[in-house]
């Protein structure tokens, strides 16, 4: 193998000066600092109502709930599911208030 200095190809004009360089370096890191892209700015806006929904959720799934109200008064799940796999509803209830189609 010969070490020639002429078989060596010149790719300097190829590379940017370190100036020009630099200086394209200092605009992308400008702009990058300028404003947030929109998503990045809608996201953080997403995430904190989304947290905020999910506190609320939580407190008010710690908060006691009431048992009743008028008519429903003592009906719980388990009772309303014996009445469906039976078939039998007492004459008393009004399972309209329920949503129930007559």
């Amino acid at each position: 193998m010969r070490d020639d200095d002429d078989d060596r190809l010149d790719l300097s004009a190829l590379a940017p000066s370190s100036a020009a360089y630099e200086r394209l370096v200092q605009r992308t890191l400008h702009r990058a600092r300028a404003t947030p892209p929109p998503m990045v700015r809608w996201s953080t806006r997403l995430l904190a109502a989304s947290v905020l929904v999910m506190l609320v959720a939580g407190v008010l799934a710690w908060l006691p709930h009431r048992e009743g109200d008028g008519d429903r008064e003592g009906l719980t799940t388990d009772t309303l599911s014996q009445w469906a796999l039976s078939g039998q509803v007492p004459q008393n209830v009004d399972l309209g208030s329920f949503g129930v189609a007559p």
